[in-house]
């Protein structure tokens, strides 16, 4: 079943969630799934929780990216059990990979913010923010990514003209992990297949927290 609650009020929000854990409570060695999209919102509403249901306990704050990456390492037991290309890990690989790629012609923009780096605060800052665009990509663009690794710049809706270091970049990045030996199996690649996972091994489902207030 899926309800969906509207207001503009966080604490109309907070009464409603506080009602429905009263009224239907989980099971004693049950956690509730609560997805947030800060740690911050996560420590006021366990403190808002407890002050509303008189203790917090059992209660699963994960962000949506994490909570996205344990159902489909419920569903494929095989992979990591973190990603190869979260935010981090991919910002740590772009920190080495970078001064590899910027002499790559179409690299030109990177190489021009690059220079003088001396300290490699630049390379870090960098790899930061292109970490965090990839990270964007693999939830709304993940057709982009997956044309890129075939090979195609030319990706529907994506014009790399203003970044042509893009798609360089992230093949870069792919080919790095398979020379690791790392998983390849990115949320991009894992969410255009879920149907089809969930259609072979839909029974491992069940293990999936029986509600989730997001």
């Amino acid at each position: 079943m899926f309800r969906l609650y509207h207001s503009n009020d966080l604490d109309v929000l907070k009464e409603l969630l506080v009602h429905e854990i009263r009224q239907n409570p989980a099971g004693l060695f049950e956690q509730e799934t609560l997805l947030v999209q800060s740690q911050g919102m996560a420590h006021w509403l366990r403190l808002q929780l407890a002050d509303g249901l008189g203790i917090a306990a059992q209660l699963d704050f994960p962000l949506p990216s994490a909570y996205v990456w344990r159902v489909f390492n419920t569903l494929k037991p095989d992979l990591p059990e973190r990603s190869h290309f979260d935010k981090q890990a991919m910002a740590w690989k772009l920190m080495r990979l970078l001064p590899q790629l910027k002499n790559q012609p179409a690299c030109e923009a990177l190489a021009h913010y690059l220079e003088d780096d001396r300290h490699g605060l630049r390379c870090y800052e960098l790899a930061h923010k292109i970490a965090d665009v990839f990270d964007q990509y693999l939830v709304y663009r993940p057709d982009w990514l997956l044309s890129w690794e075939q090979g195609s710049d030319d990706a529907e809706g994506a014009d790399v003209r203003l970044h042509p270091w893009q798609p360089v970049v992230w093949r870069a990045l792919v080919d790095d992990s398979r020379r690791l030996g790392h998983s390849l199996d990115h949320r991009a690649r894992l969410t255009l297949s879920l149907e089809e996972i969930v259609a072979a091994q839909g029974q491992r489902l069940r293990a999936l927290p029986k509600r989730l207030f997001v």
